[in-house]
C-alpha cells in the first residue's frame, strides 16, 4: 500500500492522467507516487431531492441554506459513513475549518 496523505493538504501533481487498472489517478510530482482523481477533481453528480448541507451526522451547516432537486453538485473522494450510520459525500468548498457534506441518499 503506498503513502496515504492527510485530508486539506496540498499535494504538487503532474496534471497528467494515468490509467491503472481501469482506474484514473495524477502522479504525484517528484515520487513514485498516485492519487486518484475523484479525490482531486471531484465528481459532478445530481441531486435528486432538495439537500441541505451538514457539519456532522447531527448538526447541518449554519447559514449555508440548501441545493435544490436537479442542481450539479461536485463531490469529492468516496462517501462516508458518519456514527449515525448513513453515508456522507464531502462537496465543493469543504475545509478544515468549514465541514460541507451532502448525504449520499440525496443524489442520482
Amino acid at each position: 500500500m503506498g503513502h496515504m496523505y492527510d485530508t486539506y493538504t496540498n499535494i504538487d501533481i503532474v496534471p497528467t492522467v494515468v490509467t491503472i487498472k481501469g482506474k484514473t489517478y495524477y502522479k504525484v510530482a517528484n515520487k513514485d507516487e498516485y492519487v486518484r482523481v475523484t479525490n482531486i477533481t471531484g465528481t459532478q453528480r445530481k441531486l435528486r431531492h432538495n439537500a441541505y448541507i451538514y457539519w456532522s451526522s447531527y448538526r447541518r451547516t449554519p447559514g449555508t441554506g440548501k441545493y435544490y432537486k436537479g442542481q450539479t453538485v461536485t463531490t469529492y473522494g468516496a462517501s462516508y459513513r458518519f456514527k449515525n450510520g448513513k453515508k456522507y459525500y464531502r462537496i465543493e468548498g469543504c475545509r478544515n475549518n468549514n465541514k460541507r457534506y451532502i448525504k449520499a441518499v440525496n443524489f442520482y
